[in-house]
């Protein structure tokens, strides 16, 4: 029996969910992956505290959520349920909490604020045409990672196999 690989994605818009759910539920996704979904900071956190994970694949923009015993501390309920651009802090998290291999992922560009305008400032992705690029051995950013056959999809699984592609080849894909 083949060890599945341990997925964690994260993303607020139940369409993101349910393409990842969609791109992971083939007869060949299914005989390779273990799928969880979480839709903010304070869920994810917490599944990655109980379960160890190979891949994290979050968005950009996730509200800090609410944890299991329904507090969103130190934020109030209204500023929780709101998307801010920290995908960054769960990346670190994930990294902190040994997951193997990390993508931050987003369908908007510099024009969308801050938060997406920093991944064309680190300068691995080119600002017009999107990408994908690493940052270290276990850290990745993507943007416009559309699904072929849904354009408004984030291409989960694409992501997820550019990754496992790049640490086979010794990283050779991402700088």
């Amino acid at each position: 029996m083949v060890n599945k690989l341990e997925v964690l994605v994260v993303d607020d818009s139940p369409n993101q969910q349910e393409a990842a759910r969609r791109q992971f539920s083939t007869e060949e996704a299914r005989e390779k992956y273990n799928l969880t979904i979480a839709s903010d900071y304070l869920t994810a956190e917490s599944i990655m505290m109980r379960n160890h994970f190979d891949c994290l694949l979050t968005d950009l923009h996730i509200p800090f959520g609410k944890n299991e015993n329904g507090d969103s501390y130190p934020l109030n309920e209204e500023k929780a349920r709101i998307p801010e651009p920290i995908g960054y802090a769960l990346a670190l998290t994930g990294l902190a909490l040994g997951v193997g291999a990390i993508a931050i992922v987003s369908m908007e560009n510099h024009h969308s604020g801050a938060g997406a305008a920093t991944y064309e400032r680190l300068g691995f992705i080119k600002p017009k045409d999107g990408g994908f690029g690493k940052i270290t051995d276990n850290l990745y950013i993507g943007r416009k990672n559309e699904y072929p056959s849904h354009p408004r999809d984030k291409d989960w699984l694409g992501i997820l196999q550019f990754i496992l592609s790049d640490k086979q080849l010794g990283g050779q894909n991402g700088k």
